[in-house]
């Protein structure tokens, strides 16, 4: 994007696509930015500026010319017809009218369609930036008319940084095991990440710790993810039913998410020693480990991942998930 402000090659749409949490509306409030920005410097390559009376105006969602839309909202054709023929009109103070419409891929065949024109014949005063997190619901005729940008997932290194960063400036304690958790729970969302910060700031004692976000989260100790990974290996069944028998009030969905983790991690050691494994298993003999076997476990778990929720017993079917790896 900062390429094409460089070369001056703007382009009139754009595409922003990705999971959700990856900064898809950030991005493209910043592109408005720049779109409307009175000190561009391109010397120092920082752009936006952030301070000229236009980023100040979107900053705070007060910029005439600047229209976002919920496409999830505003599903009709006969609104989107009349969002073309609101496009047509000048910026009144800006230097760019920009529209930014979210979740595209919802809007009706007819509506992609009345969209469709004013992309084809777009004045060089009208930007639009359109945003989906499901690109494949999006028509090609669409997508082949705008500047595509695929974001992907957040990694758990950067989610732990800046998770850090939030934290060491909030002045609150916290351990690495609770970032590990934090960033892994979040799957590359770093809204998720942040919403997660903010409800342990809310009811933490400055202390953050693993038995905190357990409960926050709702999932299951850790300890009771490893002890059944532990048993798994191990082959002892029985184990397992008793442990479950013990901890009544358990959130098996979290439960198998916290497993697939542990698992991947051993089969990631598996293949590359110098993979750190992230929790004490406490497993005699870790390097003997069949990797088959890891595998087939994980593929299990994750085949019957999405049933948990549709069980009127979710101990019962998670039991029942249990036996199917008994049995390979």
């Amino acid at each position: 994007m900062k390429n094409s402000f460089l070369i001056n090659k703007v382009y009139n749409s754009y595409i922003l696509s990705g999971n959700r949490g990856t900064g898809k509306t950030t991005i493209a409030r910043l592109l408005a930015k720049t779109l409307n920005c009175k000190n561009l410097n391109f010397n120092n390559n920082k752009f936006p500026c952030l301070i000229c009376n236009n980023c100040i105006l979107i900053k705070n969602n007060k910029f005439l010319d600047l229209i976002e839309i919920d496409a999830a909202s505003n599903t009709k054709v006969e609104e989107i017809r009349e969002l073309v023929e609101n496009s047509k009109i000048p910026p009144i103070i800006g230097i760019n009218k920009i529209y930014i419409i979210d979740e595209i891929h919802v809007l009706s065949k007819q509506s992609f369609t009345a969209l469709l024109k004013i992309l084809e014949d777009t004045p060089n005063y009208l930007k639009f930036i359109l945003i989906t997190t499901n690109i494949e619901k999006v028509p090609y005729t669409i997508i082949s008319r705008c500047m595509h940008f695929s974001l992907n997932n957040i990694n758990e290194k950067d989610i732990k940084k800046y998770i850090s960063y939030i934290l060491k400036k909030e002045k609150v304690n916290f351990d690495d095991d609770s970032l590990n958790l934090i960033s892994e729970y979040s799957n590359g969302s770093m809204r998720d990440a942040l919403t997660l910060i903010n409800r342990l700031l809310i009811i933490i004692n400055n202390n953050i710790n693993i038995n905190i976000i357990n409960k926050v989260l709702n999932l299951s100790n850790i300890n009771i993810a490893l002890i059944i990974i532990k048993n798994l290996i191990n082959k002892k069944i029985l184990n397992i039913l008793k442990l479950l028998e013990k901890y009544y009030y358990i959130n098996y969905l979290n439960l198998i998410n916290q497993l697939l983790i542990i698992l991947h991690n051993i089969i990631m050691n598996k293949i590359n020693n110098k993979f750190i494994i992230k929790y004490k298993l406490n497993i005699e003999n870790i390097n003997n480990i069949n990797i088959n076997y890891i595998q087939k476990i994980y593929d299990i778990l994750l085949y019957n991942k999405n049933i948990i929720n549709l069980h009127p017993n979710q101990r019962i079917c998670f039991e029942i998930i249990i036996l199917k790896i008994f049995n390979i």
